[in-house]
């Protein structure tokens, strides 16, 4: 069961139950007036993006959270069973909402998938094995989920993690080949984080937070490279002898990762692919490459699902020899 409101700018919207098949059903067969507003949005977003915001708010909504009273607020949160997943800025990767969705579905978790009111994204609906009541548990879960589901199908890029908080709403969209599946797996909690295991829950948040600036790393342009860390710290030294260093958080790599490179190094050699650098991150490696006068990146994770490759087109990289080198690493994974 799910929850569902008519105008998220009102505080005090009343909320009511709807079950996900009423949902599906308010997609593919929509009220004329709903329809309407969103056809007149979809225009609007290519001319006004402010608008498009502002009006998209007048859309009915639903929240997968449960709460009573029945008020999106965070004090009311009772538990939570569905979940959305929120993949947006398609057009901006070159990918279809509609192409993608028809690769999605072949996920036997996958509840519901339809596209967004914008027409650029995707809304991905899950069900959780047990209801959560917890609220920080639910979040750190999401986080997680999001996280292997991107790497899973490679989109790192377009997939929104910020979607965690158990008051995040949806808005109805229009999608007469919406997707439907009432006969879905659903997903244990635990299979992506142990909240019994306090140093596992705190490592994955540190994973978490290592990978949201990563995500948020931009490279400075040829003429304006900044001073490295080392060199501010070589000009702190001297500037005040004294001053402590902090040190790096150590980061965990699994054993796995290791006993991979020791071929893949290699197979890339074999390939002409030159490996010049590798830094770890968590639960990772960055592997830096070049070949034929190009650079590319790319990561590399270990997780519950085995070994994931994760393009990571950095500013300065070849977006060719990006895709052939994570090819060419998937292709020595598969072996």
């Amino acid at each position: 069961m799910l929850q569902f409101g008519r105008n998220i700018s009102h505080k005090d919207d009343l909320l009511e139950k709807i079950s996900p098949q009423r949902i599906y059903e308010a997609l593919v067969r929509p009220r004329p007036d709903v329809e309407a507003r969103i056809r007149q949005l979809r225009t609007l977003r290519s001319l006004d993006q402010n608008q498009y915001r502002n009006q998209k708010k007048l859309l009915p909504y639903f929240v997968c959270g449960i709460f009573h009273p029945p008020y999106r607020q965070t004090q009311n949160f009772g538990f939570i069973e569905f979940f959305v997943l929120d993949i947006d800025h398609l057009s901006e990767k070159g990918l279809s909402p509609s192409v993608l969705k028809s690769q999605l579905i072949t996920d036997s978790r996958l509840v519901m998938a339809f596209i967004s009111p914008g027409e650029d994204g995707l809304k991905l609906m899950f069900r959780l094995a047990e209801r959560c009541y917890d609220s920080a548990k639910f979040s750190l879960f999401y986080k997680c989920f999001a996280r292997e589901f991107a790497m899973q199908f490679q989109l790192e890029q377009v997939i929104d993690s910020r979607t965690s908080d158990v008051t995040r709403a949806c808005f109805f969209s229009i999608d007469q080949e919406a997707y439907y599946n009432d006969v879905h797996e659903t997903i244990q909690m635990s299979d992506y984080v142990r909240f019994d295991n306090m140093q596992e829950v705190l490592d994955i948040q540190l994973a978490l937070e290592h990978g949201a600036k990563e995500q948020a790393e931009v490279q400075p342009r040829p003429d304006k490279q900044a001073i490295d860390s080392e060199a501010f710290n070589f000009i702190r030294s001297k500037l005040n002898p004294k001053i402590k260093q902090r040190e790096k958080p150590e980061v965990f790599v699994p054993v796995q990762l290791d006993q991979l490179m020791q071929g893949l190094q290699n197979y890339l050699i074999e390939g002409g692919i030159e490996l010049y650098e590798v830094v770890n991150i968590h639960y990772g490696k960055k592997l830096k490459m070049k070949a034929g006068g190009k650079l590319a990146e790319t990561n590399l994770f270990y997780g519950k699902r085995g070994f994931s490759v994760v393009q990571s087109p950095r500013t300065g990289t070849s977006a060719e020899l990006n895709q052939l080198v994570y090819a060419y690493i998937q292709q020595f994974i598969d072996m």
